[in-house]
C-alpha cells in the first residue's frame, strides 16, 4: 500500500479530475483509489488514521459527482451516505456540513424540499460560531450551503425564502473577500457563483425576464470550475425558452 503522501497526492489529482469535469478518466481512478484508502484507515495509527479518513471523503465525494452528474441517482445516494461516514471520522469540523449539502442535493430526487432545507440548516448550525466568528472556511461553507438553499427554496416555488437564501450566501461571500480565491473545500463560493446562481434561482422560479438579465451582467472568470461553467449556460439557455 502507498504512504499517506502519495495517497493523498492521488486522492488531490482526482479532485482536480472532478474540478474539470473530467469523469470519463476520474472513473477509471476511483474503484483502486477506494479500495486502498478503505485499508488505509484499518491499517494506519492515528493520527494518520483520521488523515486517511478525510482523503477518503474526498474521494468518495468525487465518487458522488460522477454518479449524480451522470444521472445514477442512486449510486450518488450510496457515495453521499459513505461520504458522510467518512466525515463523521476524519477530524475535520466541516467535511460533515459539505457532505450534508449533497444529502440535500440528493432529496431533490424526491422533491423533498423542506427535508432538504431542514438537513441545509441543521448544518449550517454545526458551524454556526464558527461562521459567525469569520472563520474563512466557515464562511465558505455556509456560503455554499446557502446556494444550495436558494435553489432549493426556488424549485419549491418560494421566493421570498430563495432570495433570502441567496442574500445570506452573497453575505457570507462579501466576508470572504479575498480569500474566496482560495475556494474552501472547492464549494466556489465566490461573487460569480453567487451571481451564476442568481441566474439559476430566477429560471427555477419562471422568471425568464430577470434570469436573462442577471445573466447577462456575468462574466466567466477563466479558471472557473468546468461544472459551475456548465450549469450556468444551462440555466441561461432554459431563461431564453
Amino acid at each position: 500500500m502507498r504512504s499517506l503522501p502519495e495517497l493523498r497526492a492521488a486522492t488531490e489529482h482526482a479532485c482536480r479530475l472532478r474540478i474539470e469535469t473530467r469523469y470519463a478518466e476520474l472513473a477509471d481512478a476511483l474503484p483502486a483509489l477506494l479500495s486502498e484508502l478503505q485499508a488505509a484507515t484499518h491499517l494506519y495509527a492515528e493520527p494518520d488514521r483520521s488523515a486517511a479518513f478525510g482523503l477518503l471523503w474526498s474521494t468518495y465525494r468525487a465518487a458522488d459527482s460522477v454518479a449524480y452528474d451522470l444521472g445514477y441517482a442512486d449510486l450518488s445516494l450510496i457515495a453521499t451516505s459513505r461520504t458522510h461516514w467518512a466525515a463523521e471520522r476524519s477530524g475535520d469540523p466541516h467535511h460533515l456540513p459539505v457532505a450534508m449539502w449533497r444529502r440535500a442535493r440528493n432529496l431533490w430526487a424526491s422533491t423533498s424540499w423542506n427535508d432538504a432545507l431542514a438537513v441545509l440548516d441543521t448544518a449550517c448550525a454545526n458551524i454556526e460560531d464558527e461562521y459567525t466568528a469569520g472563520q474563512p472556511e466557515a464562511l465558505a461553507v455556509w456560503g455554499g450551503l446557502q446556494l444550495c438553499a436558494a435553489i432549493t427554496a426556488a424549485r419549491k416555488n418560494d421566493a421570498d425564502e430563495a432570495w433570502s437564501r441567496h442574500r445570506l450566501a452573497s453575505e457570507a461571500v462579501t466576508r470572504l473577500g479575498t480569500r474566496q480565491r482560495t475556494n474552501y473545500y472547492e464549494m466556489c463560493t465566490s461573487q460569480t457563483n453567487v451571481d451564476i446562481h442568481g441566474v439559476a434561482v430566477a429560471v427555477e422560479l419562471g422568471d425568464g425576464p430577470q434570469a436573462v438579465s442577471r445573466a447577462k451582467m456575468i462574466q466567466l472568470p477563466k479558471g472557473l470550475q468546468a461544472n459551475r461553467v456548465g450549469y450556468h449556460h444551462l440555466d441561461y439557455a432554459r431563461a431564453l425558452l
